[in-house]
């Protein structure tokens, strides 16, 4: 998936990114290996609670049906305390989104992605924290397989809260 756009939290020696999975972080939490994916740095460096955030859009020049992979925490300066949530977007709609939380891991992830030309992959803090977090989306696989496709009803998370 070719990189578009990105932008990221730069406020006092944030350094928060989207990027290759262990661009920064090297273990899992869990233990395990994992290839190929995104990792989301959400960086907090200023030694007080602040709120940070990241994003990346890649082209999918609508050529895909799904994306599937695994959320997992990599080893990083905060895996105890944030509230943090993850938005998957197509074209600027609303895909999926997922709540992360020390507690949440790891989790699948499934997203329609049929006709999706861009896609964004974005995370914020919901509440401030010190210390920088490291997500990854680990074993992540674009399918043009329409048996692989997610099921439509499936709703996100933000989709259901709104209901």
């Amino acid at each position: 998936m070719p990189l578009i756009a990105s932008d990221r939290y730069t406020g006092n020696q944030g350094d928060s990114f989207v990027s290759k999975i262990f661009s920064r972080g090297t273990e899992a939490v869990d233990g395990n290996s994992y290839s190929h994916g995104l990792e989301l740095w959400i960086a907090r460096w200023n030694y007080e609670d602040e709120l940070s955030w990241a994003y990346s859009i890649y082209e999918l020049g609508g050529k895909y049906n799904s994306l599937s992979g695994k959320g997992i925490l990599i080893r990083s300066y905060n895996n105890t305390n944030f509230d943090t949530t993850l938005e998957f977007y197509g074209d600027g709609r609303l895909l999926k989104s997922y709540h992360m939380t020390p507690d949440s891991f790891s989790f699948d992830i499934s997203l329609n992605v049929g006709g999706v030309n861009e896609l964004k992959v974005y995370a914020y803090d919901n509440r401030a924290v010190s210390g920088g977090t490291s997500f990854g989306l680990a074993d992540m696989i674009l399918s043009d397989d329409l048996s692989d496709k997610p099921e439509e009803n499936a709703q996100s998370d933000a989709e259901k809260a709104h209901r």
